[in-house]
């Protein structure tokens, strides 16, 4: 709650990412996160897709390249 949950959130997602995401700024906060190893929609998709879970048409139709 409160100030606590920013500390959280801000050990969770690491300083560039909150400070990015205080400011509001979607861009930034996706290049933070991926330079902090998180995976984006479409890198998740395509681990699903080689799974045999997605297909790569809906893949292509729910995430831009």
């Amino acid at each position: 709650r409160g100030s606590n949950g920013c500390r959280v959130g801000e050990s969770i997602l690491g300083t560039g990412m909150s400070q990015n995401l205080s400011r509001g700024s979607d861009t930034l906060v996706a290049r933070e996160a991926v330079k902090e190893g998180v995976a984006t929609l479409r890198e998740s998709g395509l681990r699903k897709v080689k799974a045999g879970i997605l297909s790569l048409e809906e893949l292509n139709r729910v995430t831009k390249d």
